[in-house]
């Protein structure tokens, strides 16, 4: 019977990363607790204390991407000369 067993303990950083990956991924609350085996009424608790944290954190993880790719846009090109006639951009 579930009553004599021990309630699971979840950390705080597994909470919210199962939240961002279902915003990420854009999964179900079912189909999000199916996945980490959890009841869907206690992913529903999780929601609701750290949707907008997550959703703050996935903002910043997107806006550094997009910084670190235009520094490397960025870059200057340069002809690297192999022999007399060939060479290469990079």
């Amino acid at each position: 019977e579930r009553r004599n067993m021990p309630k699971k303990q979840f950390s705080e950083e597994f909470k919210k990363k199962t939240i961002k990956n279902m915003i990420r991924f854009g999964l179900t609350k079912k189909e999000a607790a199916h996945k980490v085996k959890v009841t869907e009424t206690a992913l529903g608790y999780w929601e609701d204390k750290y949707y907008y944290e997550a959703m703050q954190e996935l903002a910043d993880e997107k806006r550094q991407r997009k910084r670190s790719t235009a520094q490397k846009d960025n870059r200057k090109s340069v002809w690297h000369q192999v022999n007399s006639i060939a060479g290469y951009w990079r």
